[in-house]
């Protein structure tokens, strides 16, 4: 990772945080996406303020929002090496025939489409400053295994999946490697305030998979990428 510039999108959320670090850790420059100021002041004092991570201010959430992210990105960085999207949060509520469409609408907006105009905005900037360079994001279970009283959590994950493939398939000779992280295991991130058992992930063992996938060749071949366990974080290929 020594001399690359890796976005991460949601860089200041439970799972980007761990993976901000990881990608530090390795002596990558991080470009630390988040959509507050305080959220990236907290990041940094967590991190130490080390001078390899630059904080950025933008979205995903609309065109516009990704336009002018992008612009801060090209500013910050003429080249980046590769993107890591970790976007969207839990959702919980009714069963789908009693959801309301609002809620429907906006969880779709912030687990689908962001994805989609991260993946347009960023995918197109790496290919034309840093051929063999990544694109990622992460994704869950959910997209297989059916959540009750979370059902558009699902419907999204489910559709993120396939939004992978399309564009891998359409980026066949594309000089970037696209992928998704489908993490079946529960990621121990901050919230659950030391409740936490043995057999999860945590968001530091997210980062450093990632940084394995990043350098094996073998894992290339797959536009989706499992990881089922804690013993398998690291495994690739």
């Amino acid at each position: 990772m020594r001399d690359k510039t890796i976005v991460v999108l949601g860089a200041a959320g439970g799972v980007g945080e761990g993976v901000v670090d990881e990608l530090l850790r390795a002596g990558a420059r991080v470009l630390a996406v988040s959509r507050t100021d305080a959220k990236l002041d907290q990041l940094a004092d967590r991190l130490g303020r080390p001078g390899s991570l630059a904080l950025i201010v933008g979205s995903v959430g609309s065109e516009e929002e990704a336009s002018a992210l992008l612009l801060s990105v090209r500013r910050s960085s003429p080249r980046i090496d590769g993107v890591v999207a970790s976007i969207g949060s839990w959702w919980q509520g009714p069963p789908l025939v009693k959801t309301p469409l609002t809620d429907w609408n906006a969880v779709l907006a912030e687990r689908l489409t962001s994805h989609f105009l991260a993946a347009k905005h960023f995918i197109p900037f790496l290919a034309e400053t840093a051929p063999g360079g990544f694109y990622l994001s992460i994704g869950g279970s959910t997209a297989e295994l059916p959540v009750p009283n979370s059902g558009p959590v699902s419907v999204a994950s489910a559709a993120q999946v396939m939004l992978t493939k399309v564009l891998r398939a359409e980026s066949r000779d594309s000089p970037v490697r696209i992928h998704e992280l489908m993490i079946w295991t529960t990621i121990a991130t901050r919230v659950h305030r030391g409740k936490v058992d043995p057999s999860w992930i945590t968001p530091n063992d997210v980062g450093r998979h990632i940084i394995a996938l990043m350098a094996s060749e073998a894992a290339a071949r797959e536009p989706i990428v499992h990881l089922r366990s804690r013993d398998a974080v690291g495994k690739v290929g």
